[in-house]
């Protein structure tokens, strides 16, 4: 019911942003083909599994966050804004640490609301706030306020470590989901009673959310996680492997080293969130030589969408995809790719942005992560997927392999300025 509940609320709030009727009749139709979907690949179950609640939350979840029709149009109609690159943590491995150095100071509330507007006339459908952490931005309220009064669906992503007063000033209907960082192992007492108290609260006020945690070779006791979700019962749980990111923390062949730890964490972890009812899913691409073809179809068994090895970069050549805006109004390509462009306010539309960054992103994501990727025809299928005229529904075929996230490769780690 719970996710039926959230499909409707979808329908709604695209139904109520999109500008012309016939948008309005198409995302009808846009959702009503996610619930057949649903239905269809719950058919192909075996019957003593139908009766699982548990599985047919997550054909609800998977049709609608996951499969890539859904997602990648998703992604392509939301712009990330990073308002700050301060945060009052300091987690390992977080992959922008560091680059409050490199690009200080806050995003100004007018250049915020200029960009709701901006964005709006340029295509954009809703906003996503990061940082650093973004509800430490001391006009964060404020921001949401403005894509509140444009009719802009908003989402945010912190370590759940605002105060009560935040709580207050979300709005339901145009907030769809927060993303909460779990890192509640590096918390001190006070930090953890205030987790718990905004969770509670969330709760309460019907905010929807989800947990977001990072899988690294090092040993990490989520137990704690797990009883959190099951009782605040976050619409889903993803994770991501570990990155090097700005500041280098972890090395990618440390990543290369341990990656039979890691697929055994993946699959523990969603052991665990299938037990509990609650969808689980990795959110960046993963290497296919993670995993033994065998590993690979038991983690994609029952749910086809759980992982990708390829993201979203790139696809049908659009290279723009998930542009991120800065606080100095600089652009990247990715969150995690540091390839630095001119002020977003110098495109005169999303094209252009694709376009600019299109030569660098094409090479980066061309060349292989390890020698082994040279041979690879996973690999080589994903470069041919790059070339302009390749059939769409080889992007995310699952044969391809884009070699991990880009930012296992050391060019995606720095910080370099393109003009």
């Amino acid at each position: 019911m719970r996710e039926l509940k959230r499909i409707i609320y979808k329908l709604m709030l695209r139904m109520l942003i999109f500008p012309r009727w016939q948008m309005k009749i198409s995302c009808t139709y846009f959702y009503l083909k996610n619930l057949i979907l649903s239905f269809q690949y719950w058919m192909r179950m075996p019957k003593q599994k139908w009766s699982k609640k548990a599985i047919w939350i997550q054909f609800l979840s998977q049709t609608l966050e996951r499969n890539p029709k859904n997602f990648l149009s998703e992604f392509k109609n939301t712009l990330r804004i990073c308002v700050t690159y301060r945060c009052n943590l300091a987690c390992r491995y977080c992959y922008v640490k560091g680059l409050e150095n490199k690009i200080s100071g806050d995003m100004r509330l007018e250049d915020f609301s200029r960009l709701v507007i901006w964005a709006k006339d340029k295509g954009w459908l809703a906003m996503r706030i990061l940082g650093g952490e973004p509800t430490i931005h001391p006009r964060f309220t404020e921001m949401l306020e403005a894509c509140y009064r444009n009719r802009m669906p908003v989402r945010f992503s912190t370590n759940n470590l605002f105060s009560s007063q935040i709580i207050t000033k979300l709005d339901r209907f145009w907030l769809p989901n927060i993303s909460i960082n779990y890192v509640l192992g590096i918390l001190n007492t006070e930090q953890k009673v205030l987790f718990k108290e905004n969770l509670k609260g969330l709760k309460a006020h019907g905010i929807y959310f989800h947990f977001s945690c990072i899988i690294s070779h090092q040993d990490v006791d989520w137990t704690e996680m797990f009883e959190d979700a099951k009782l605040y019962r976050p619409i889903y749980i993803r994770a991501s492997l570990s990155l090097p990111g700005f500041s280098q923390q972890i090395s990618t062949s440390e990543m290369l080293d341990n990656i039979k730890s890691l697929s055994g964490k993946i699959f523990k972890m969603q052991e665990i969130s299938m037990r509990l009812g609650i969808p689980f899913f990795i959110y960046r691409p993963l290497l296919l030589c993670m995993f033994p073809r065998e590993e690979w179809q038991r983690l994609r068994m029952t749910f086809p969408f759980v992982a990708f090895s390829r993201c979203p970069i790139g696809y049908k050549g659009d290279y723009g995809i998930i542009v991120v805006v800065n606080p100095d109004l600089s652009t990247f390509p990715c969150t995690s790719v540091f390839i630095k462009g001119p002020n977003i306010f110098t495109f005169k539309d999303r094209s252009q942005i694709s376009q600019f960054y299109k030569e660098s992103l094409k090479q980066l994501l061309s060349r292989p992560l390890m020698e082994s990727c040279r041979e690879c025809n996973a690999h080589r299928k994903f470069v041919a997927s790059l070339e302009e005229g390749a059939r769409p529904k080889l992007s995310f075929d699952e044969g391809i392999c884009q070699g991990g996230c880009l930012n296992f490769k050391e060019e995606a780690q720095r910080l370099c300025h393109v003009e």
